[in-house]
């Protein structure tokens, strides 16, 4: 059930960010981030460019579905777009995340934790 979640929200472009992070904040779910393929899905989730904006303004959609996906680029990239619109989520999604692996930690070198602490650390600081 999570992971056909976890699917669902890797389909909506524009908020797949907060989507997935969010979705990684649940204490049980964090420990999937073990695994390197989900880790590669959150990079590639949260660091890919999107669609490029070359011009400063975007026509707003007049109708929804739209035939294009115009409307939906950026000019820096949809990780930079979150930080500068709506910080928030994302910064809070990402605090938890780091609480979750200080809990994790249990003084000694564990491979499942190591590897999520790790991952965890890298991702906030790449972020």
């Amino acid at each position: 059930q999570a992971s056909e979640l976890l699917i669902q929200y890797l389909t909506v472009p524009y908020l797949r960010i907060p989507l997935v992070m969010n979705f990684f904040t649940d204490p049980i779910r964090i420990n999937a981030l073990a695994s390197p393929q989900l880790q590669n899905i959150v990079d590639a989730c949260l660091f890919e460019r999107g669609i490029w904006q070359s011009e400063y303004s975007k026509e707003i959609p007049i109708v929804v579905p739209c035939s294009t996906k115009h409307h939906l680029s950026t000019p820096c990239g949809l990780l930079f777009n979150e930080l500068i619109k709506s910080p928030q989520t994302l910064i809070t999604s990402l605090i938890k995340m780091l609480q979750l692996a200080l809990e994790l930690d249990v003084g000694r070198f564990t491979t499942q934790n190591s590897l999520v602490i790790l991952y965890i650390l890298r991702l906030a600081v790449r972020v």
